[in-house]
């Protein structure tokens, strides 16, 4: 059976709707099966860069398996077999993450990918291999685009953009995971059905008959229009490794340095998406010259701002129409050099290995060798490379000219950034108007960017960090001042310490005597033998300044390095001065918690931050019916909940309301207060009386619900209802 008795139209329906229902299905699978890694991870930006590398690893080996496949199978026997394939993957519906614990004292990459492999990997096996199978078997039949089906890897990647979209938008605020996980296996059953009926009327594309027919007369047995030069793979490689990489980078820096919301994780995905689907259009959009001679301009200004520390909240539009820009140009070139369709799934296994590498560089390798300041520079440097390669640069006086333009722009910004203002706005005029002839883009960008990035680096270890740390869980420096040191991860401050003599067990930040943790700490009994107290999130060891000869504490941290720069004398004393014999349990706060003996506290203070993100999995009802469980009848539970973003006071609300629990909310403003930042602490308890201290406190309020609100489970958990921006 073939497609001779479907009309054009209902032929191309099928073959577009099968490569768009796939994608969908893949980048809906993706944000729900990260959701569902949460607690035992975290909202870390690894994790889901991280996850990002399995499906790009994923991708690769559906690329793989198709072209391989077809290759030694044929079109129509391994159709046949990919029919067999998709079968066996409805056993593993519905999607589900096995029982096993993330190391704590190493990287858990490795883990993570096992996880994901285990629980999801043959269904992503079989979308992952669904783009190249469908436009080679599009190929092969007798609708008049069939002999250049790279349009359908748009549609494809539009699917891509549609079910990224979808989830935050419709699937998360309605349903909750357990439902997302069946509606998600439905619709994966409907493609199973459509991606059957391709395969079974798949035929031998006659251009590969013809070809398979002359090799069988001359003995040999490949046929070689499928062979790629290995220059064009090498070049296609690179055009899709470097926005898989800046992908990544962009990922972790915009939202851990400029805004630290997990939300925003989509929206670099999205958008390298949807450049896949305007460089595979039919079309090319207007305004591409404009872009290309834009784009090197674009990235020497940013890479300037990373370097000087310049990021406000509307960078973030920067940085996303800077990776936007490179995208699209690296992945026009790869769609102006698509090959015929005898090499259609070669050419598909090469974007993969290029987005597999950029993934392996920015998951694995980049948090080992650089900062990311460095990172992020030196592949947007990469890509002014890649994507003007292509142009000329002029004669030989122009191309030094340029060079020169580049070194003294390059030098004069340094100098603006080491304290010269008017020769940082010199640097740039020069810039700007060196590079307005397009014949020394190229040149003078490369060099401007060179020695940016060598003077930024040399410069970086006198701008005050007298250490930093880069691993899993995100990049942190401690930075010197005058009369004081910060712990920051990203832009974020997780603890100030005092080093004027006399002041360094100040309680300092957001834990101040003065602010609302002081108050807290004030409803303990006054004789300190036997109270037990327990701190999930450690900081710089703030919190351990209230602690008393005769109590017993408790400290929480997920990430290693945060305790092993608290515990570095030579950086912070808090710890050493205040709580020596202090325990530290490094792991995920709420799973250490859970192995513990019940009733153990008598206070304990939530105070988790992934830069300035509370973790999810820290708010939901099961959270805090497991934080009351491990508290005496008449503890405390302090929850921070500080945040520019999100208004967490009705989640604690809600859990309240359903928990019987009695609440307070206090809003401080410390802006009076040097040594005290601004901060929202909420304090439950159980006994009505528990708190009536803090109601003769100023500044306390009761802790109410939202009727329209209805909190968070591990289920269902909604970043919308919470949004400022949306209240």
């Amino acid at each position: 059976m073939t497609f001779r008795n479907f009309a054009p139209a209902a032929v191309l329906a099928l073959h577009a709707g099968a490569g768009f229902l796939a994608a969908a299905l893949l980048f809906s699978l993706e944000p729900l099966v990260g959701k569902l890694l949460l607690p035992r991870l975290g909202g870390a930006p690894a994790v889901w860069n991280t996850c990002l590398l399995f499906f790009q690893a994923m991708l690769l080996a559906g690329y793989a398996y198709a072209h391989f496949g077809v290759r030694r199978l044929g079109v129509r026997r391994h159709a046949r077999v990919h029919v067999v394939l998709v079968a066996l993957s409805l056993a593993a519906l519905p999607p589900a993450l096995g029982a096993g614990e993330p190391p704590v004292e190493s990287s858990p990459v490795g883990w993570l990918l096992l996880q994901l492999l285990r629980a999801i990997g043959l269904p992503f096996l079989v979308i992952s291999a669904t783009a190249p199978l469908v436009q080679k078997w599009f190929s092969a039949s007798e609708h008049p685009g069939a002999r250049d089906p790279y349009f359908l890897y748009a549609a494809s990647n539009l699917g891509s953009l549609a079910g990224l979209l979808l989830y935050p938008l419709v699937l998360e605020p309605l349903l909750g995971l357990r439902m997302q996980a069946r509606l998600w296996s439905l619709a994966y059953v409907a493609f199973a059905a459509v991606i059957a009926l391709l395969a079974l009327r798949a035929r031998l594309p006659a251009a590969d008959a013809a070809a398979g027919a002359a090799a069988a007369a001359g003995g040999g047995a490949t046929r070689r229009g499928e062979s790629v030069p290995a220059r064009a793979a090498l070049r296609w490689t690179m055009l899709a490794a470097l926005p898989s990489a800046l992908l990544l980078t962009v990922t972790g820096y915009v939202t851990t340095d400029v805004a630290p919301m997990p939300l925003l994780w989509l929206l670099p995905l999205g958008l390298y998406l949807l450049t896949f689907v305007v460089a595979f259009g039919a079309r090319q959009p207007p305004g591409v010259p404009a872009l290309r001679a834009a784009q090197p301009a674009l990235a020497v200004l940013l890479s300037a701002a990373i370097l000087a520390g310049f990021n406000p909240l509307w960078m973030v539009l920067v940085h996303l129409a800077v990776l936007g820009a490179t995208a699209y140009l690296a992945h026009a070139r790869l769609a102006a050099e698509r090959p015929p369709p005898a090499q259609l799934t070669a050419f598909y296994v090469w974007l993969s290995v290029g987005g597999t590498l950029g993934g392996v560089f920015g998951v694995m390798l980049a948090p080992l060798l650089l900062m990311p300041e460095l990172e992020y520079t030196l592949l947007l440097l990469a890509g002014v490379l890649l994507t003007t390669g292509e142009r000329t640069t002029g004669p030989l006086t122009v191309r030094l000219a340029a060079l020169l333009i580049g070194a003294l722009g390059a030098g004069a910004l340094l100098a603006g950034m080491a304290g010269h203002p008017a020769l940082g706005v010199a640097a740039l005029v020069l810039l700007l108007v060196g590079l307005g002839r397009r014949q020394m883009v190229t040149p003078g960008g490369i060099t401007f960017m060179a020695v940016v990035v060598v003077g930024g680096v040399a410069a970086s270890g006198s701008s005050g960090v007298v250490a930093r740390s880069r691993n899993f869980f995100g990049t942190l420096r401690v930075r010197e001042y005058a009369d004081r040191r910060e712990l920051l991860h990203g832009r974020t401050v997780h603890g100030v310490q005092l080093t004027a003599a006399g002041q360094e067990e100040t309680p300092t930040a957001y834990y101040g005597r003065a602010g609302p943790l002081g108050d807290v700490f004030g409803l303990l009994p006054a004789e300190p033998v036997g109270i037990r107290v327990g701190v999930v999130g450690l900081g710089v060891g703030t919190t351990t300044c209230y602690a008393r000869p005769g109590e017993a504490w408790d400290l929480f941290e997920i990430d290693p390095a945060v305790v092993a720069l608290a515990r570095d004398a030579a950086l912070f004393t808090f710890l050493a001065r205040c709580a020596p014999n202090v325990a530290t349990i490094i792991g995920d706060g709420r799973r250490s918690l859970a192995g513990l003996p019940e009733a153990r506290y008598d206070l304990l203070v939530l105070d988790a931050f992934s830069s300035d993100a509370i973790p999810v999995h820290l708010l939901t009802l099961e959270a805090f019916q497991l934080f009351l469980e491990r508290l005496q009848p008449d503890g405390v539970l302090a929850v921070h909940i500080s945040n520019k973003y999100l208004d967490l006071a009705p989640v604690l609300g809600a859990n309240a309301v359903r928990l019987g629990l009695h609440g307070r909310l206090r809003a401080d403003n410390a802006a009076a207060d040097r040594t005290r930042s601004s901060s929202v602490w909420a304090v439950l308890a159980r006994p009505a009386g528990r708190l009536a201290r803090l109601d003769a406190t100023p500044g306390w309020r009761v802790l109410t619900a939202e009727a329209r609100f209805r909190g968070w489970t591990d289920d269902h958990a909604s970043l919308l209802p919470v949004l400022r921006a949306f209240r």
